[in-house]
């Protein structure tokens, strides 16, 4: 087996990183946007929803849920060398409903049985929070790249 170049490896840990970030974002800009949505409808926001409490299940959902477009979008980024914001934050988005549709179907197959999440307040949420998240991959992954070519 050979050693990982520089290249491969920096690339690797900065995709592996920027994904880690992204997740985060995109969980969080769904929370808080699913409160805000909750909130217009009437509820007292506080004692619906334990922040904290659905952090931790979100971010392991998002992450599993959102990782075969995020291989995707990545694959696309290396084949066609997209670099542009706009492509991250539209990939971000579209993986976004993606993996609200994958969690349905997951969760349908779990139970058996015909009940679904979707709801277009909760995909709208989604959307955002995966535009978001697209956002923050790109952000967090170019950075190194970025600051060799700014310089010190």
């Amino acid at each position: 087996m050979t050693p990982m170049n520089g290249g491969l490896r920096a690339f690797a840990t900065m995709t592996a990183v920027g994904y880690c970030c992204a997740v985060l974002a995109a969980t969080i800009v769904t929370i808080l946007t699913r409160m805000l949505t909750v909130a217009t409808d009437g509820f007292d926001v506080l004692s619906q929803f334990n922040v904290l409490g659905i952090l931790l299940p979100g971010l392991v959902m998002t992450f599993i849920a959102a990782f075969p477009g995020f291989l995707a979008t990545v694959s696309l980024q290396r084949l066609f060398r997209l670099g542009r914001l706009s492509f991250f934050i539209t990939a971000g988005a579209a993986d976004g409903l993606l993996a609200l549709l994958l969690f349905d179907l997951f969760g349908r197959i779990a139970v058996g049985g015909s009940g679904t999440v979707l709801q277009p307040a909760l995909a709208l949420c989604c959307v955002a929070g995966g535009a978001v998240g697209g956002l923050t991959y790109r952000l967090v992954s170019a950075w190194p790249a970025a600051a060799v070519e700014i310089g010190p």
